[in-house]
């Protein structure tokens, strides 16, 4: 008697777990579900990074290019960083940044300090402008001589609604 009852409850359950797999996902299968569309943002934007320090090779890659020492990415896309190696406290411009978005864009931004002045606090200070206005003005910091790493994110409103940082 015993093992008819645990049958039956097995059956009960598992079956019912079935029917109701099969119903959500039937009822998922028919919804209307579709990717949102990016807007890309019209205008001239150009992007400024001013690093804190000369940027050098980080010292724990196992292989590393003067093409390779910072990597900066718009929304996921790449930048080419210029050919020089960028030094303290001299600007690197990018103009034409084609890569921003209505809403919400991320700034994302890696670079290794020098090794030898280790202890120190280093920072990046990232600029974003659109047709000269200025979108974001943020500074992403690191200590004791860590790789500077960190996104900053940023609201485009066109037709005049106010950007604001994250």
């Amino acid at each position: 008697m015993r093992f008819v009852l645990v049958t039956l409850i097995w059956l009960v359950i598992v079956g019912g777990l079935k029917l109701y797999t099969e119903r959500r996902d039937t009822a998922l299968a028919r919804s209307p579900w579709q990717p949102v569309a990016e807007i890309m943002a019209m205008g001239t934007f150009a992007l400024e990074i001013t690093p804190t320090f000369g940027i050098e090779p980080d010292p724990f890659a196992l292989t590393t290019t003067d093409a390779q020492l910072m990597d900066i990415r718009v929304n996921g896309i790449t930048l080419t960083p210029p050919a020089d190696r960028p030094r303290a406290n001299t600007p690197l411009r990018f103009d034409s940044v084609e890569n921003i978005r209505h809403g919400h864009n991320e700034i994302f931004i890696r670079a290794s300090p020098p090794f030898d002045e280790g202890g120190r606090v280093y920072g990046i200070r990232v600029r974003c402008f659109h047709d000269a206005e200025s979108l974001t003005d943020q500074t992403i910091w690191a200590e004791g001589g860590a790789t500077v790493v960190g996104t900053v994110g940023f609201t485009y409103e066109p037709n005049g609604g106010k950007p604001h940082d994250h």
